[in-house]
């Protein structure tokens, strides 16, 4: 398992006592994947399209978890990762998103941080799409699969020939 992959699984199945912990590995994932695939590829001319990145950090770390936004944003500026020019926020209702989590079984210790904290970090997308409406763009994501991807896929299409 190279090294991105040892971080990923510490992140998962770790037990961290401490905020910053899991932040600072938060991190040093986002530094691996941007040595090793986000800025070669961007350097190359692609477009690069991420699950997760730098707002959900900020919506995960700042919001979820209580640690400062201006310090978890401070780091990624200092880290020089590159600043997305667009968020799709795959937006579905806490009780939807709870529900989609009980159907699939035992999930991460993240998943497992319940509906106090799974409300905490909407509130941090919203917060951030509010703050940048310019760069955010929210997907509605209730519904079927098939409906949530087909609302995906157009949003990018629109976001890709514009």
């Amino acid at each position: 398992m190279g090294g991105r992959g040892v971080i990923r699984d510490m992140l998962i199945r770790g037990d961290w006592a401490n905020s910053y912990t899991e932040m600072l590995l938060f991190f040093a994932d986002r530094c691996e994947h941007c040595t090793r695939v986000i800025t070669p590829a961007l350097l190359d001319g692609s477009v690069v399209l991420c699950e997760r990145y730098q707002d959900s950090t900020i919506a995960y770390q700042s919001f979820g978890m209580g640690l400062p936004e201006g310090l978890v944003a401070g780091v990624f500026s200092s880290l020089r990762l590159p600043v997305p020019d667009r968020t799709l926020w795959l937006d579905v209702s806490l009780e939807e998103a709870m529900a989609r989590l009980s159907a699939r079984g035992a999930g991460d210790r993240i998943e497992a941080r319940g509906l106090d904290f799974f409300k905490r970090v909407r509130e941090g997308y919203l917060s951030i799409s509010v703050r940048e409406p310019d760069r955010f763009i929210r997907v509605p994501a209730s519904g079927d699969p098939e409906d949530v991807f087909q609302r995906l896929k157009e949003e990018l299409v629109r976001m890709l020939c514009s």
